[in-house]
């Protein structure tokens, strides 16, 4: 999709996006461990993704609802995170 910002137009979306948790929904896969859902809100809308177990469990600390960060997309999966303070 297409983008306007501020009269400049993208073609894709930037992967890389600063905005905040709004909510998360935790999930066991299929070999029992814990992954989640999460929406995020940034300045080009908001976004839903999915956070698989191996990433959960490095980011469960900085994935909470109301938390400002760093975030890295791709296709609708976080490949990153960092917490902005």
């Amino acid at each position: 999709g297409e983008c306007e910002v501020l009269s400049f137009s993208f073609h894709e979306i930037p992967k890389v996006k600063t905005g905040k948790i709004t909510s998360k929904r935790l999930h066991i896969d299929k070999n029992g461990k814990e992954m989640c859902f999460a929406t995020i809100s940034t300045d080009y809308g908001v976004f839903d993704v999915v956070v698989f177990s191996r990433y959960f469990l490095k980011w469960r600390d900085i994935i909470c609802i109301g938390k400002r960060c760093l975030f890295i997309v791709d296709g609708g999966i976080l490949k990153d995170i960092k917490e902005i303070k």
